[in-house]
């Protein structure tokens, strides 16, 4: 769940691209590297051609057109793996060529949000993710993205090495709800479970993250803000009404209607000090739920055939979801 690679080239390859489907021509010729991201020449290439197409334009979008590529875990800790072994050297790491569950939603997300700020700026506006526009960054695709994928990662949207990272889903959710990036579907309460949870899997498991590993001085730093998270109450759709219907047939009966494709489904989880284990994007198939995600079983980004419920009953440490919404 806990992503972390880097590939570093600095050089940028100043991407060219065509005039947006049904908008105004996307401005590229100024793209310049960002100091400290690291992606590969493909990856900007990729970024602006997804925001020269006006067609796309939602988080499922983009997420379908991800489909099939290669699940990879800790893509966002490479420098570290490769015995960089100073805590203080995050960098932002763009890489759409291949993802775990959280990249996946990062960039889908940051690639919406984008979109929406081009569209504003296209229309004389700023969206209610006006980060990038403010400063006239929207009309450069590629700075706005690493600009926004920066928003959604970092505490209060800016890198300041591996502790201003978002680790945890509760820290995310908390962070994002305080900022305005996103905002939770609200369920009815008969339909969902209390819980409170205790984060402290990553300082009780160092081993397991090679920048803990590297750096031990960032365990008890790290421990701190886990204390500070742990033990929030929360509410939370169970598995088994996960499979309640998209619009109930009778009136009074209980649904899901809230949801929406393109939502964002956190999974609760009842292993010993995490919050949730896994993420992907909620879509709708003939009246049932269903998740796109970035799955580790199949090794590669999938629209899962499963349901929602059948998903979440065939993992024992699976109690059920929270579901949450970018706001543009």
């Amino acid at each position: 769940m806990f992503s972390l690679l880097l590939t570093v080239c600095m050089a940028c390859s100043q991407p060219k691209a065509e005039a947006a489907t049904g908008g105004a021509e996307v401005q590229t010729a100024a793209l310049q590297p960002i100091a400290g991201v690291e992606y590969q020449k493909a990856d900007s290439l990729e970024v602006v051609k997804l925001l020269a197409d006006g067609s796309k334009k939602t988080t499922l979008d983009y997420a379908r057109h991800f489909l099939g590529r290669p699940y990879v875990a800790y893509t966002l800790d490479g420098y570290y793996k490769d015995g960089n072994a100073n805590g203080d050297a995050e960098h932002l790491v763009v890489n759409l060529r291949e993802f775990d569950c959280l990249t996946l939603l990062e960039t889908c997300n940051a690639l919406a949000m984008t979109r929406a700020q081009l569209d504003a700026a296209n229309n004389g506006e700023v969206g209610a993710q006006g980060t990038a526009a403010d400063d006239g960054a929207s009309l450069n695709p590629w700075d706005a993205y690493c600009r926004n994928l920066e928003t959604l990662r970092y505490f209060d949207g800016h890198e300041d090495g591996y502790l201003s990272r978002i680790h945890y889903l509760s820290m995310s959710i908390d962070d994002h709800l305080k900022r305005g990036t996103m905002e939770e579907v609200v369920l009815p309460e008969r339909i969902t479970r209390p819980r409170t949870t205790v984060v402290n899997f990553m300082t009780q498991h160092p081993q397991y993250y090679y920048a803990l590993k590297a750096n031990p001085d960032l365990v008890p730093q790290l421990a701190d803000i886990e204390r500070i998270y742990s033990n929030a109450a929360m509410r939370f759709l169970p598995q088994e009404n996960c499979g309640l219907p998209q619009k109930a047939a009778k009136a009074g009966a209980a649904d899901l209607s809230a949801i929406h494709d393109g939502d964002l489904l956190y999974i609760v989880t009842n292993k010993g000090g995490l919050d949730y284990s896994h993420q992907g994007f909620a879509f709708w198939e003939g009246g049932k739920l269903h998740m796109l995600h970035a799955s580790s079983a199949k090794k590669q980004v999938i629209a899962d055939p499963l349901t929602l419920e059948a998903y979440l009953t065939g993992i024992k440490s699976n109690l059920g979801v929270r579901v949450f919404r970018l706001k543009l």
